[in-house]
């Protein structure tokens, strides 16, 4: 049986204790937010406003001239509530925190009526400021929802201008191999010049120094794509560097199902689901699964060998698209287009994550995230159709594990340790 088989591991275990300071800097999966608290009608600043970021421990006062700062906050999408006596309580909905970066904002409270007393104000209404220095591309998930995105390579070369290469060709004596290598590149320089990472780990084959990384779409809360001035905590990166972050259960139990079809025999499949599971314990997971008949209509569809009664030989240069050559039980030659008989061609691409975040008080933190991702496909190649099972297939799969603890010493500084694996 002749058989290609894409695998390679590389498994990372590390424990890093990082105590997170203000003059320090910051984990490369937390960020920092500071803001004034103000009368609306005075413009005068409000001491003792209460200032609390919702599904967090994180919560402070303001001080005399109306500011409060946190820091070392997980980089993700938060609600943020301001409450003080005589003024209508003011929540936040959806204001992002990004790895390694800072933000500014101002929350401006009216005098509370007879007419109501609490506020909600959407993060994208109101103007913030950020401290960032480098060159980065932000995009969150309220951004990428509305636009027709279904993987994330979609939404990292919509937003850093990279370029993408699915696959590459080698040429053999009865035809050409085809192989995926689902590789970015920025700036012009290999992929094996840039970096991964998921959550803060590090996701790099070691024999290659790229990454494979599909997650389900309905996981991603953040993608930050920085094409330069990355510290040097992170690695040598030459050209770029990815960062992703993903979903965390939120306190209500929420999910959300997506199914895409076309006629050109490619489904997509969504599912997520989120919520508390007790007091202490939250979780969120998703599934996405992309079924492609034809996996590769254009140019690297076309038949590399011709099927007849006498044997095999070189396709009809004439013909150079996808097509699959048989012969009816006369030995008269035909072919068809599109979708190839007994998948192949085809490809199928499944992707699975889960996160369960446990805080048993309000010091300690744990979180726990799974990841696997697999994509299968039958190639349409001369050397692996003429495979005796008849089951020509070439396969890749990704599985990360990463806990992370996290102890907080005071509001101002925490320990946290991590252990990961990619392979």
């Amino acid at each position: 049986m002749k058989k290609t088989l894409l695998f390679s591991i590389a498994a990372v275990t590390s424990i890093l204790m990082i105590v997170c300071m203000i003059s320090s800097a910051q984990a490369g999966v937390t960020g920092r937010l500071k803001g004034k608290v103000i009368d609306k009608g005075s413009r005068q600043p409000l001491p003792g406003a209460v200032v609390k970021i919702e599904g967090t421990f994180f919560e402070t006062t303001s001080n005399a001239g109306g500011e409060f700062s946190f820091i070392c906050i997980d980089a993700g999408t938060y609600d943020i509530r301001v409450e003080l006596d005589g003024y209508a309580r003011q929540s936040m909905t959806g204001f992002a925190v990004y790895p390694d970066m800072g933000n500014e904002i101002l929350f401006e409270l009216s005098p509370r009526g007879n007419d109501g007393h609490f506020i909600v104000l959407d993060a994208e209404s109101v103007s913030s400021k950020s401290d960032d220095p480098y060159m980065r591309r932000l995009v969150d998930s309220k951004t990428f929802s509305r636009q027709p995105h279904h993987s994330l390579n979609d939404i990292i070369l919509q937003s850093s201008g990279g370029v993408y290469q699915r696959a590459i060709t080698t040429s053999l004596p009865l035809g050409e191999r085809y192989m995926r290598t689902d590789e970015l590149f920025f700036r012009g320089g290999a992929a094996r010049e840039s970096g991964t990472f998921l959550n803060g780990l590090r996701l790099t084959d070691a024999n290659t120094g790229t990454s494979f990384l599909s997650l389900p779409y309905g996981a991603i809360d953040q993608v930050t794509v920085q094409t330069g001035g990355y510290e040097a905590k992170y690695g040598q990166f030459g050209t770029g560097m990815i960062q992703i972050v993903s979903k965390r259960g939120g306190k209500s139990l929420a999910g959300s199902g997506e199914v895409v079809t076309s006629d050109y025999g490619t489904s997509v499949y969504n599912l997520s689901l989120g919520g508390p599971v007790t007091d202490q314990i939250r979780f969120y997971a998703a599934l996405d699964y992309t079924a492609a008949e034809d996996a590769e209509p254009g140019v690297f569809g076309h038949p590399v060998i011709r099927y007849n009664t006498t044997g095999i030989s070189n396709p009809d240069p004439v013909i150079n698209d996808t097509a699959i050559f048989v012969t009816d039980q006369n030995g008269r030659l035909k072919y068809k287009r599109g979708a190839r008989p007994d998948r192949v061609n085809a490809s199928d691409l499944t992707n699975f994550y889960a996160n369960v975040s446990y805080t048993p008080n309000a010091v300690m933190q744990f979180d726990l995230t799974t990841l696997f991702s697999s994509i299968k496909r039958n190639q349409f190649s001369s050397h692996i159709l003429l495979s005796p099972s008849g089951v020509p297939r070439e396969e890749r799969s990704t599985y990360v594990v990463n806990l992370t603890g996290k102890y907080f010493l005071s509001p101002s500084m925490f320990l946290e340790g991590h252990i990961g694996m990619y392979s």
